[in-house]
């Protein structure tokens, strides 16, 4: 299963290893965020830090359950980089066993933000990407 969001500069798939959206409390989950450059032209991009996007697992009501960065430590110097034309560069994290344990049995959500502006105009290249989940016993 995987999420599309083309209501930015950049448009971003959000992918599950597990392929259909639902998962096993008992795996750890691996989760591919891939953004691409639709345009026929380079996209220059900036970051804060060294951080180049991250991943929320959050409860269906919006509570942040566990963060990807929780655990990371980023250098805070300024970066920037290009995305040419139909290019995409891809982010893969790993959801641990004690994450997917804290699901509810409403199910919840993944948010993939992807963390760079346009160096051009200084707006969002791409809104965060959704995926909704649903947990097997």
């Amino acid at each position: 299963m995987a999420a599309i969001d083309n209501s930015e500069l950049l448009q971003g798939t959000l992918t599950l290893a597990a392929g259909d959206g639902v998962v096993s409390a008992r795996v750890p989950l691996s989760v591919t965020l891939t953004v691409n450059n639709p345009h026929a032209y380079p996209v220059a991009l900036q970051y804060d830090s060294g951080m180049t996007a991250d991943l929320w697992l959050m409860t269906l009501q919006g509570q942040r359950l566990w963060a990807w960065s929780n655990e990371m430590r980023f250098t805070q110097a300024l970066r920037q980089s290009r995305l040419g034309p139909g290019q995409s560069l891809t982010v893969t994290f790993v959801i641990p066993l004690k994450a997917l344990a804290a699901i509810p049995a409403t199910g919840a959500r993944l948010e993939a933000r992807f963390m760079a502006r346009s160096l051009a105009d200084n707006r969002v290249a791409l809104q965060p990407v959704v995926l909704p989940l649903t947990v097997q016993p």
